[in-house]
């Protein structure tokens, strides 16, 4: 039998709603509430694969409720009933299973009854997605396994990458369309939101993940409980204060993590002012983890870390100048000189320049 929970403001509408889904013969209604918050209390001790709630009530409009729902049952099937059709937008951007219009017919809400699946909420994962922001983008299905996540839409792709990027802060749907539907004007970026929000959706239910995006009152979030993600912890890295004891463990696990620039080659303009400022600071960290190496006498290590971060920032001239020291200072002047010649040459084909005149002094 299916376990269904009816929701409505209204006694009557409850009641007649869980007439027509006895009828059925499929359908179990293991509970009915009038009030949005008595449902919330109860969800803990309730087992059930399908939610039927109504969309307009004074206390939770569905649409809210629902949200609340899918954060404490990853995996639930909704279907909204409302005397309305102008929610249907909003409510397919939910994921929702089905939207059935009031008075229900039974014809229709066999229909209904028959795309619900059974112990749905086993579809749901535990483990966080891992998500991949430097060097790249690539999402990945299960945190055991190198398997990219398949996009239904690059639209679709990229408004995850930028919920991702606002790091579980509420954006307003105008601040998402400036951002990724720039392109577009007025109701026809609206209309690509609306369908991207969708398919999003869809991607995640598909893959066991549907709780993580989220939206009420006209903003929309991530749920960052849910995401292991590289930038993350690369941001989180470079604010540890670093002392002796850890400056090799650090120094490693931030060549791990920094492996290229954030969402670099992804064509997505709104990355680039976050890509050149973790740039910047990690530019920053890794002075300040090759000046510990220095203090405690240990040049390889710090000479091995310079080079890890030049691979990915091949043009910064204050590295090649820590770098070009750090050899100095064991007396390796052809690595020095051969580390200038690669900086000079790398200047001149980029920008026309030559290094500093400090450098040029140092090999004149």
């Amino acid at each position: 039998m299916i376990r269904a929970i009816v929701v409505d403001d209204e006694p009557l509408a409850v009641q007649k709603l869980v007439n027509l889904l006895h009828a059925t013969s499929v359908v179990e209604v293991v509970g009915t509430f009038v009030y949005p918050a008595d449902l919330i209390a109860a969800i803990p001790s309730i087992e059930a694969d399908v939610f039927f709630l109504d969309i307009e009530m004074p206390e939770t409009d569905g649409l809210a409720l629902a949200d609340h729902v899918f954060s404490l049952v990853p995996g639930a099937q909704i279907v909204f009933v409302t005397a309305y059709d102008q929610y249907a937008i909003e409510a397919f951007e939910l994921n929702a299973l089905d939207y059935l219009l009031k008075p229900v017919r039974r014809e229709r809400l066999q229909k209904t009854v028959g795309r619900i699946t059974i112990g749905q909420k086993s579809h749901a994962k535990t483990e966080r997605i891992k998500v991949i922001c430097l060097g790249g983008f690539k999402v990945l299905n299960d945190t055991n396994a190198a398997r990219n996540f398949r996009w239904r839409t690059s639209k679709a792709q990229e408004l995850f990458a930028f919920l991702v990027h606002c790091r579980g802060q509420a954006v307003s749907r105008q601040a998402i369309l400036d951002s990724v539907w720039s392109h577009l004007d007025g109701d026809r970026a609206v209309t690509h939101f609306h369908t991207t929000l969708y398919y999003l959706r869809k991607n995640l239910h598909d893959a066991g993940y549907d709780a993580l995006v989220h939206h009420e009152n006209g903003m929309y979030w991530m749920d960052i409980d849910g995401i292991e993600c590289d930038y993350y912890e690369t941001d989180q890295l470079m604010l540890e204060t670093v002392d002796k004891n850890r400056r090799m463990e650090v120094s490693k696990k931030l060549l791990n993590l920094y492996k290229g620039g954030y969402l670099e080659r992804t064509g997505w303009s709104w990355a680039e002012p976050t890509r050149h400022e973790l740039e910047i600071r990690c530019v920053s960290f890794s002075i300040l983890l090759y000046e510990t190496f220095v203090e405690e006498g240990d040049i390889p290590a710090a000479i091995q870390m310079l080079q890890g971060i030049l691979s990915v920032v091949p043009l910064n001239e204050e590295l090649f100048e820590k770098l070009i020291h750090a050899y100095m200072l064991i007396d390796d002047i052809p690595s020095a000189t051969k580390q200038y010649q690669v900086l000079r040459q790398r200047l001149q084909e980029e920008y026309g320049i030559d290094p500093s005149d400090s450098l040029n002094r140092l090999f004149d």
